[in-house]
């Protein structure tokens, strides 16, 4: 059973020797009909009902959170890749005569 007053939350800091991944406990601070005000410094509201949540009531669903997250992150950062190569490719195929690699 989880504490009611403690909501979950993953993060990760990416360095040059590798990852960390932390779980964050962020403190209720005010129980609402539709959800929670959490202790973040600042006041932070999170509705129960929102898709997307800042921070999670349940371990379980802050993993299934940071995986969405990071899966969305994935999807964002292959668009970009996808652009800076097509753009690469294209200004190649513009410039035959450009020499630098």
């Amino acid at each position: 059973m989880y504490d009611p007053d403690v909501w979950f939350r993953y993060s990760d800091s990416c360095y040059d020797n590798g990852v960390i991944i932390r779980l964050e406990l962020w403190s209720v601070t005010k129980h609402t009909k539709t959800g929670v005000w959490l202790d973040v410094g600042d006041p932070k509201f999170v509705a129960r009902h929102w898709k997307k949540q800042f921070a999670c009531p349940t371990i379980p669903q802050a993993q299934a959170s940071y995986i969405a997250r990071k899966k969305r992150q994935i999807g964002i950062k292959s668009a970009q890749l996808k652009r800076a190569e097509e753009a690469l490719a294209t200004f190649y195929r513009l410039n035959p005569d450009c020499v630098v690699t």
